[in-house]
């Protein structure tokens, strides 16, 4: 396997934290658990090969929010010693640092313009008036995207104490 292949599903590593928790709590509290755990790796996860950096869709339309991707690999922090898992927040951290720089005032981002496949191939006067680009879906400032984002990687490091990610970029990030 090439260091740019998409992770391998943790499937051991999903299982032990589903049954940890499902010790805990209600049978309908444990199915909603088990599906959203499992759906964000197999439906949310893109993997950015070139880069080595993960989009995690967040909605019922395939944008990255940065707040929100954050949000729904939080739980993975407690199996955050698997090696797929690191690389999926580690991906995730490195493509959010993507974002921000491009657009520390944007919450939203997408790959391709016509991220939802209904024929967009130009932005609009009024999409340049929101501040909106290829890239940037939405030019709105939410603090809490940055929060959650400094918040996450500061978790990370101290669940892990992995640091080999933390390149130049972050700084550069935090300096935007």
């Amino acid at each position: 396997r090439s260091d740019h292949e998409p992770p391998i599903r943790p499937t051991d590593s999903f299982q032990r934290l589903i049954q940890e928790v499902c010790a805990k709590y209600s049978d309908k509290a444990c199915e909603l658990f088990k599906f959203t755990l499992v759906d964000t790796w197999d439906r949310a996860l893109n993997w950015i090969q070139e880069d080595d950096t993960a989009y995690v869709i967040t909605g019922d339309i395939p944008l990255m929010w940065l707040r929100d991707s954050v949000a729904q690999v939080t739980p993975y922090l407690s199996i955050a010693n698997d090696p797929s898992i690191q690389r999926l927040i580690e991906g995730l951290l490195r493509r959010a640092m993507v974002w921000i720089k491009m657009d520390p005032y944007g919450s939203s981002f997408r790959m391709e313009l016509d991220f939802d496949h209904k024929g967009k191939n130009r932005l609009t006067d009024w999409d340049f008036e929101c501040g909106r680009t290829v890239h940037v879906a939405m030019h709105n400032y939410e603090i809490d995207s940055l929060a959650y984002f400094v918040r996450h990687s500061d978790l990370y490091c101290k669940r892990t104490k992995r640091t080999c990610w933390m390149t130049i970029e972050l700084e550069k990030t935090f300096k935007v």
